[in-house]
């Protein structure tokens, strides 16, 4: 059974891809991660949401955090608003009401 050294594990290897700049092969261990730890699905979203953004995949960016929020996720608003990965999202209706969502 995985515990959270291997949830540190993934995410040490996702941070350390992502400063080298590897976001596709960051996202692969995000997808990991989140097969492995469903418990926490709202940390993996973010990390996805951000790297899909860094990738220019803006879409799915944004869909990463509906299906969190749909499946009951909450993020602080000042996080989703302070991640500048996540500018590319920032004019959009749609990240707009997930932040509203998160500050009700």
């Amino acid at each position: 059974m995985p515990n959270e050294a291997d949830f540190g594990s993934l995410f040490q290897q996702v941070l350390d891809l992502y400063y080298q700049g590897r976001y596709h092969d960051a996202l692969e261990i995000a997808g990991t991660a989140a097969r492995r730890f469903p418990e926490r699905d709202v940390d993996t979203s973010f990390w996805t949401s951000c790297l899909l953004c860094r990738t220019g995949e803006v879409d799915q960016a944004l869909d990463a955090l509906a299906a969190g929020v749909q499946h009951g996720l909450w993020w602080a608003p000042d996080a989703l608003g302070g991640e500048q990965d996540l500018d590319p999202l920032r004019d959009s209706p749609h990240f707009q009401a997930i932040v509203a969502h998160c500050v009700d």
